[in-house]
């Protein structure tokens, strides 16, 4: 009996540079507010079934996915106890050398103020942030 909108954009490289990607997902970022979900449909809906319970990894992986992880877990159950209080500060010299420390900023404040993971998700910000964690630094 439960739900849960799906509104999804799936890129997928067929052939070519990741990094190719990569930039796409970094130009709808810059137009769209978009959210990178680690989350597959499936895991979803073992979730809303009561089956699946998020997994955040290991302290010693590598932070961005950790990062990425720990919001994908938030986004799916609403509890932001499952994002460990050092994902947001492991990021933060990858975040300071892709040039988006301000963004990492403004989801720690956002967070920090008691905003929900879904209000924050509606802003560019979120999206910007997540794609240039990730992939090719040069934008």
């Amino acid at each position: 009996g439960r739900t849960l909108a799906l509104i999804e954009l799936e890129l997928e490289l067929k052939a070519g540079a990741d990094q190719q990607l990569v930039q796409w997902a970094r130009r709808v970022a810059d137009r769209v507010p978009l959210f990178v979900n680690l989350i597959s449909k499936a895991e979803q809906g073992y979730y809303l079934a009561g089956l699946y319970k998020p997994q955040i990894p290991p302290a010693n992986d590598d932070p961005v996915h950790r990062l990425l992880s720990g919001l994908s877990a938030v986004w799916l159950t609403g509890d932001q106890s499952l994002l460990p209080a050092d994902a947001l500060s492991g990021v933060t010299a990858e975040a300071d050398a892709r040039s988006v420390g301000t963004l990492l900023t403004w989801l720690k404040t956002g967070l920090g103020r008691g905003e929900s993971l879904s209000e924050l998700c509606g802003e560019l910000a979120m999206g910007q942030l997540q794609t240039r964690l990730v992939g090719p630094r040069a934008v």
